[in-house]
């Protein structure tokens, strides 16, 4: 069972991801669905943050813009400094992780090899709105996290 929820902790939830209940983290929520059932300040709380909610929901989602995208690119930090290999040096350590298993190296090498041959064939260019470069900006911040 979950532990009770505080006024203070709904007041900064609601704070912190507004006064949906659905926009709150799943494993809090029934706490708080909990604590706004059975007290007025909580309920109090969530109807004070509904019109601010109702405004922001109201605002249209915007884009940056690909110059944005690439200006901001361009700053990011390289190599060493960001933490991240290089595409070769994520190949050779892999390489000698799997490689001392002589069986393995061949194949290895092959798909390696492959995955090069197809790449280049089924590469379209860069895509300015695929996304990808919003992934790197986020493991780059740190606030990407893979499911």
């Amino acid at each position: 069972m979950t532990e009770p929820m505080t006024l203070e902790r709904l007041r900064t939830l609601i704070a912190a991801y507004g006064a949906n209940p659905a926009r709150w983290p799943l494993a809090e929520r029934p706490a708080a669905e909990a604590l706004m059932a059975r007290s007025p300040e909580a309920r109090a709380a969530l109807a004070d943050a509904a019109p601010l909610d109702t405004l922001l929901d109201a605002v249209p989602a915007l884009s940056p813009s690909p110059a944005l995208r690439a200006a901001v690119l361009a700053d990011m930090p390289r190599g060493e400094r960001s933490g991240r290999i290089g595409w070769w040096e994520s190949v050779r350590v892999l390489l000698q992780e799997f490689g001392s298993l002589p069986a393995v190296r061949p194949l290895l090498l092959a798909s390696v090899l492959l995955g090069l041959f197809a790449g280049g064939y089924l590469d379209t260019g860069s895509d300015t709105d695929s996304g990808s470069d919003l992934i790197q900006l986020a493991v780059y911040d740190g606030s990407y996290v893979e499911n």
